[in-house]
């Protein structure tokens, strides 16, 4: 079974927005995989779900960190709980500015009966001063492989005509 989805995506004002312009294949992949993850999107962003999944303390255990040939270093993450928002993995981090690179690994808990593991790779820039998320990728696998992607603009908004999800 394969689908796509491509949708306009938008974070203003804290709150992320999407229309979806195309989308085909099978109708259960899109309903409970793809239309699913834009809705998680959208709903991690209240403030107390951005507390839940921020990379704080909180939520995670923080162990082992390595320094890798490019000037990065590599910290292994750990969530301190189960959540659809949480990853166990690692995040990569400038050494030079300390700037957040990227977070990479799969998440704690499922976000839906029909995915099984999902793995997450969010990558970050600094774009004209400023820190910004730039693109975040997912693998998950459900009844077949389904790839979700959404690379993202500054200012968290989707440019448009880019796909943004494939299953």
């Amino acid at each position: 079974m394969r689908a796509t989805l491509d949708a306009y995506t938008e974070l203003k004002d804290g709150r992320f927005t999407y229309e979806i312009y195309a989308e085909s294949g099978s109708g259960l992949i899109r309903s409970k995989v793809l239309k699913t993850a834009l809705e998680t999107e959208q709903k991690a962003q209240t403030r107390e779900s951005r507390d839940e999944a921020a990379l704080s303390h909180a939520n995670y255990e923080f162990a082992a960190m390595s320094v890798e040939a490019d000037r990065q270093l590599r910290l292994q993450i750990r969530p301190r709980r189960r959540h659809v928002m949480l990853i166990d993995g690692s995040l990569a981090i400038d050494a030079g500015s300390l700037d957040l690179l990227t977070v990479e690994g799969e998440l704690s808990k499922r976000p839906s009966f029909w995915t099984r593991r999902v793995h997450i790779t969010r990558e970050y820039q600094r774009l004209a001063g400023v820190h910004v998320p730039v693109a975040m990728r997912s693998r998950a696998d459900s009844f077949s492989v389904a790839l979700l992607s959404w690379p993202q603009a500054a200012r968290m908004s989707r440019p448009r005509g880019v796909r943004t999800g494939e299953a």
